[in-house]
């Protein structure tokens, strides 16, 4: 039953994460991102996703924490690994992956988040980390605002958990890393002051593994930041805040707590 409701998703029927799960066991680093296989739920290439760059590189300027060259130095950062497909974004900043545009956006609300509630020496976790682009984010926006973690973890299925920490590791980021697979997350030993991040993964999770994450982390995090797109329901257990934005188009409401 585990090994089944693992790869489903909330939106039922064939969309499931088993290609995706199938393909990440064997992947290499060095191309994965042009990967026909892999690219709808990595990259996200096509118009809407351009649009979606676009609409959040508006989002970071507005945001007036990071001036245009070290938007443009951290997405070149997260594309020099994997090959991605670039499309030119924005004036000022080369062409770049969309998605490294969303790791930047997700990374700065994360980070102005935890500088106002004046957070530190935090255990960060981060509940389905793609292929591991927003943690090479977080960690280099980590070092930018000053903000000390005691380790940055990582949750997904065992053949994604273990290409996102191949993915780290090319980027010699890996010394305060923790990477969990789902499948054993329950023997690790969460700090209840923990800081939980989940981009679009969490909320995506069918029923019965969303709420086995409800009881064995997320009851146990005091603060966090979750980017939520089922369009079903909002269960997330926490007394949350939802952040605006005005991306078009966008999907999900992103829920600070």
């Amino acid at each position: 039953m585990e090994s089944e409701s693992k790869l489903q998703t909330c939106f039922g029927g064939d969309i499931t994460y088993t290609k995706y799960y199938d393909v990440l066991k064997n992947a290499s680093v060095v191309n994965f991102k042009r990967n026909k296989d892999l690219i709808e739920i990595t990259e996200h290439v096509g118009e809407l996703q351009i649009q979606h760059g676009k609409d959040m590189y508006r989002e970071i300027t507005q945001l007036n924490m990071v001036d245009t060259l070290t938007i443009d130095r951290l997405v070149r950062m997260n594309d020099m690994i994997g090959n991605p497909y670039h499309h030119k974004i924005a004036p000022g900043i080369q062409e770049c992956s969309p998605n490294s545009i969303k790791y930047v956006y997700y990374g700065l609300l994360a980070i102005r988040d935890i500088l106002e509630k004046k957070l530190q020496d935090i255990e960060f976790v981060e509940i389905g980390g793609g292929y591991g682009g927003q943690c090479i984010i977080l960690k280099e926006l980590f070092k930018m605002f000053g903000i000390q973690i005691k380790k940055y973890v990582m949750i997904d299925l065992d053949n994604v958990v273990k290409f996102q920490e191949k993915y780290v590791r090319a980027f010699q980021m890996q010394h305060d890393c923790v990477f969990i697979p789902y499948e054993t997350h329950k023997e690790y030993n969460f700090h209840e002051q923990s800081y939980l991040f989940s981009s679009y993964c969490l909320s995506e999770l069918c029923d019965s593994v969303r709420r086995e994450y409800y009881e064995s982390i997320v009851k146990n995090t005091s603060h966090g930041l979750v980017i939520w797109n089922n369009p079903f329901c909002i269960d997330l257990p926490k007394d949350y805040k939802e952040i605006p934005h005005s991306c078009k188009d966008i999907v999900g409401k992103f829920l600070c707590f």
